[in-house]
């Protein structure tokens, strides 16, 4: 759309009229929030975080291993038995490493490595929570990559609440 749309549609800040510089810019976008689904954070978790200027691209799917479960169960498109039968299987490879592959309904599991991938992206989410049961605390959420060949840390976002 372009400015006058959103200001009809009494949207106050405009989306940015150029690259995108944070994934959560995509939620600006009416109608995005259909088919984008924050983690329990509010984040936009499930899409690649876009690097800052000079860092390397982020390419390729999430680690399914690495994904919040209800972002798998929607990048998946599982339904409840689905969802179900995954958390079993799921359970099993923690437990006793039995593959997915042998435990899943091969359509399911096509859908799962359709959506995400089975390899490290060597790209790191990792928050500190000083919240209680029943005492608000802040987080810190800071998202790298660390890279075994080049022994450098690069920060692709961090975000304090």
């Amino acid at each position: 759309m372009e400015a006058s749309h959103y200001r009809m549609e009494e949207i106050p800040v405009l989306p940015r009229n150029g690259a995108l510089q944070f994934r959560e810019e995509l939620a600006g976008i009416p109608g995005a929030g259909d088919y984008l689904h924050p983690d329990e954070d509010g984040l936009l978790s499930m899409i690649r975080v876009i690097p800052p200027e000079k860092l390397r691209k982020t390419a390729g799917r999430m680690n399914l291993y690495a994904t919040p479960l209800p972002l798998i169960y929607a990048g998946a498109r599982m339904n409840e038995s689905e969802i179900e039968e995954f958390k079993d299987a799921f359970r099993l490879w923690q437990l006793e490493r039995k593959r997915l592959s042998d435990t899943l309904d091969p359509a399911l599991y096509s859908r799962l490595t359709g959506a995400f991938s089975m390899h490290e992206t060597g790209i790191y989410t990792i928050t500190a929570d000083s919240s209680l049961v029943d005492i608000p605390g802040r987080k810190l959420s800071v998202t790298l990559r660390i890279d075994n060949i080049a022994p450098v840390l690069e920060f692709y976002q961090y975000r304090e609440y």
